[in-house]
């Protein structure tokens, strides 16, 4: 797997380029941006039908008021507009994305006993968007957008502002669409512990090596026995089997298996499948198996069959089959002295 290797080398180096890049803001970590806590002030935000519009009267009232005419507004009101107004203005929460990063800037608002007047929130909110603005023109990212920028305002008038940035992560020459993972970096690796060999004969090793890896890959979580008593074990019982046959679950992305998202291949047998489409095959069946689970049900088994088959005249396809078999789980309750057994 030596250029599977060299492309996770690569991919470090490039997070390590991009987590340098900071430009007019301080680069924070999750816990010291968007995971502050808000004041212990109570506040409510304003209940309104269409938020839209209040958000737009909002930010031209800032803009337009006259001194003497101003409303007061405390911290955390004042934080919570600067931050609906901004988001308002400037956020795309419901975008693709395969990759996040967490900024901060800094601004100043004036404290007027203890409050901040509409007025000099209008004045500090003309510095926050356009400190804002040239944040993202400097962000050399693809399909950059902000899904949420908070607010928080110090008595001293400081005015903290986390901003969470989603984008699309440059995958060169992997696929751009991931099914189960979340990008195509976590997927390789993955792959480089799970299907560590260059290329696989698709019959005699690659079918059992995907078997062993999908039954590898998806932890079952324990289920809660609701009285604090810690499970001895657990167990499942058989609920549902779904099988998903290679020629009804097209890719609409395309794949490297005629467009199909389960392997296959025409006029072959026991072909050599490469150690990026074992990958995906991974990727794929991890995939159809999570998103087809019944609620309330675990995924207990994973089962790929391998078939070669002849068809009309001299063409023949060989071709895998999935079957997932779905359960529900059972503990074990460890009992308590003198409480049943013997």
């Amino acid at each position: 797997m030596n250029n599977r290797k060299n492309l996770i080398v690569a991919a470090i180096a490039i997070v390590a380029l991009g987590a340098t890049l900071l430009i007019g803001c301080k680069k924070e970590n999750a816990d010291a941006g968007l995971n502050q806590k808000m004041p212990t002030k109570e506040f409510t935000p304003p209940q309104v039908d269409d938020m839209n519009a209040y958000l737009k009267d909002f930010k031209q009232k800032m803009k337009s008021v006259a001194k003497g005419d101003d409303e007061v507004l405390s911290l955390e009101d004042a934080a919570w507009h600067l931050s609906s107004v901004a988001n308002y203005e400037f956020a795309n929460a419901n975008v693709e994305c395969n990759a996040v990063r967490f900024d901060t800037l800094y601004a100043q608002v004036n404290i007027t006993n203890g409050s901040v007047l509409l007025s000099d929130l209008g004045l500090a909110y003309e510095d926050i968007s356009a400190s804002i603005g040239d944040f993202y023109n400097s962000l050399a990212l693809n399909n950059k957008h902000f899904r949420f920028i908070n607010a928080f305002i110090s008595e001293n008038g400081e005015v903290t502002v986390p901003i969470l940035t989603t984008y699309i992560k440059d995958s060169k020459d992997l696929p751009d669409h991931t099914w189960y993972y979340l990008d195509d970096w976590t997927l390789i690796y993955a792959c480089d512990s799970l299907l560590p060999e260059d290329d696989y004969a698709i019959q005699t090793e690659g079918t059992p090596a995907l078997q062993s890896a999908l039954n590898l890959v998806v932890s079952h979580p324990t289920i809660s026995n609701g009285i604090g008593i810690p499970p001895q074990g657990s167990y499942y019982t058989l609920a549902s089997s779904t099988q998903f046959p290679y020629n009804q679950y097209t890719d609409p992305y395309g794949s490297p298996f005629n467009n199909s998202r389960l392997f296959n291949s025409y006029n072959t047998t026991n072909v050599e499948v490469n150690g990026y489409h074992m990958c995906y095959l991974l990727d794929s069946y991890l995939g159809l198996g999570n998103d087809n689970c019944p609620t309330y049900q675990v995924i207990a088994s994973w089962d790929v069959a391998y078939t070669f088959r002849n068809l009309n005249g001299d063409r023949s396809v060989e071709y895998h089959t999935l079957t997932v078999n779905y359960a529900t789980e059972h503990n074990i309750l460890n009992p308590e002295p003198g409480i049943g057994g013997d």
